[in-house]
């Protein structure tokens, strides 16, 4: 602790070597701590994201190939935001067509208004649908009120209830 000298050039270099490398490590170790402790950091925003892929993924619980390739798809990304919408959208279109395929067709193919419907038509559809949750007794639109969405029921019911 200060009682040892470097007297030569060789043991003034050795120790102005050790002295850069104890303060790169030192950084390098703060910079990870930090970064670990830091909830807006690249690394941690990524494993967020592909935890809710997972979860996602293991909600809707797809055919193992299917769930395989998006999977694969997301981990190639750099993308830190997600949203069910947004998976959709940037799936290419295959992966797209046979995650709807999967996910809603067997349930839209119920739908009186969408019985015979062509693929491509089912495939829009498919691409603005998303899963919403009401709780009991919620007013989901008033009588006379403009709707901006279309629901379809696939579990539950509902009361409609005219001037009241």
């Amino acid at each position: 602790y200060g009682n040892v000298s470097a007297y030569t050039v060789d043991e003034q270099l050795i120790a102005i070597a050790a002295m850069l490398i104890g303060g790169f490590v030192f950084s390098w170790l703060i910079t990870s701590i930090f970064n670990s402790l830091n909830p807006d950091s690249t690394q941690r925003r990524l494993a967020d994201r592909m935890s809710r892929v997972l979860e996602y993924l293991r909600g809707h619980q797809l055919p193992r190939d299917l769930a395989t390739r998006i999977l694969a798809y997301y981990r190639k990304q750099n993308n830190t935001t997600f949203d069910e919408k947004q998976l959709h959208r940037e799936l290419p279109t295959v992966l797209r067509f046979e995650l709807f395929s999967h996910l809603y067709y067997p349930f839209l193919q119920q739908v009186p208004a969408l019985v015979g419907a062509d693929s491509m038509f089912l495939n829009q559809v498919c691409a603005e649908l998303g899963l919403v949750t009401f709780p009991g007794a919620c007013a989901i639109y008033n009588f006379e009120d403009f709707c901006e969405e279309l629901y379809i029921i696939k579990q539950g019911t509902v009361n409609i209830i005219k001037g009241g």
